[in-house]
């Protein structure tokens, strides 16, 4: 019980230090109520010092540098408090009413945060290399969303509902732009293949490699063979994954593999099937150039 009576000194002596640190201190010490429950009996002694920690805390909503992570203390401060008010007794009303009036005051600078800390994460996520860093910014963003206190309000409920179906939308929109750039680039690949086809043919595959465009393109695994057509599409389709691509693009892809495998034997088939699979795909969470 000391560790707790210090704890609370200490965090009322943070109140004058930097905003991280007195969020942890509160929310460490309104935690400590909660976890041992030999403390519960000696919680009206300490909610003096719990309101005027909650009371400052609700003064410092206009600090500029509050973020996703200050943001994250505040909501699990508000958490605990309302289960202190709601599941312990022997409090005064004066006292049960001071907290919420406080409670009232940190969950409006909760309000107030809310979309701009979101956005933040939408605008990182748009601008995302990858497939994967752009989910893990919706993810943030989403987190954020759901450690969004609930009063029981309208107000709250309404702008709970705009959030979650702006976090569809820019999930929908997020996917749709990497799949709209993987599509383009396996587009531009399809679209080079009668050019890698004749510059295999002038060369014979004796060069390490051809370049088209400026882009170049490894023939390592060419094979000297009079389907020449057939080694274009093995080193411009083999890298490219059916399932990233949208409908158009896939259609594409099909029709092309479709029409080389249409007039081979059996065994070329297989051959043809089995060097395709055997190439290793690009996914959209490719990190070098498209």
């Amino acid at each position: 019980m000391k560790l707790f009576v210090c704890s609370v000194c200490m965090g009322f002596v943070f109140l004058g230090c930097g905003t991280r640190q007195r969020l942890e201190s509160l929310q460490t010490d309104m935690e400590v109520i909660m976890e041992k429950e030999h403390n519960r009996d000696l919680l009206p002694r300490y909610m003096p010092d719990i309101i005027r920690l909650t009371e400052s805390l609700s003064r410092i909503e206009q600090e500029p540098h509050i973020n996703d992570s200050i943001y994250h203390h505040y909501a699990a401060i508000y958490d605990t408090a309302q289960m202190i008010t709601e599941q312990f007794y022997g409090l005064s009303d004066s006292a049960v009413s001071d907290l919420h009036r406080n409670m009232s005051s940190v969950h409006q600078v909760l309000l107030s945060h809310i979309e701009r800390l979101v956005e933040v994460q939408y605008d990182a996520a748009r601008c995302g290399h990858t497939l994967k860093e752009s989910m893990n910014r919706l993810n943030r963003a989403g987190y954020l969303i759901q450690t969004l206190p609930h009063d029981g309000s309208p107000s709250t409920d309404s702008l709970l509902n705009i959030l979650s179906y702006t976090q569809e939308q820019q999930h929908l929109r997020i996917t749709n732009a990497h799949q709209a750039r993987y599509s383009l680039w396996a587009a531009r690949q399809m679209s080079r293949i009668s050019h890698v086809e004749d510059s295999l043919q002038n060369e014979g595959g004796q060069r390490p490699g051809i370049s088209i465009s400026n882009i170049h393109f490894s023939t390592q695994g060419f094979h000297r063979t009079e389907n020449y057509r057939r080694e274009a599409v093995l080193l411009l389709c083999g890298p490219i994954d059916l399932q990233y691509l949208d409908e158009k693009t896939r259609g594409v892809y099909i029709r092309i593999i479709e029409d080389m495998v249409s007039d081979m034997e059996e065994d070329e088939y297989y051959e043809f099937a089995r060097r395709l699979d055997e190439i290793t795909t690009r996914d959209m969470d490719y990190t070098g150039e498209w």
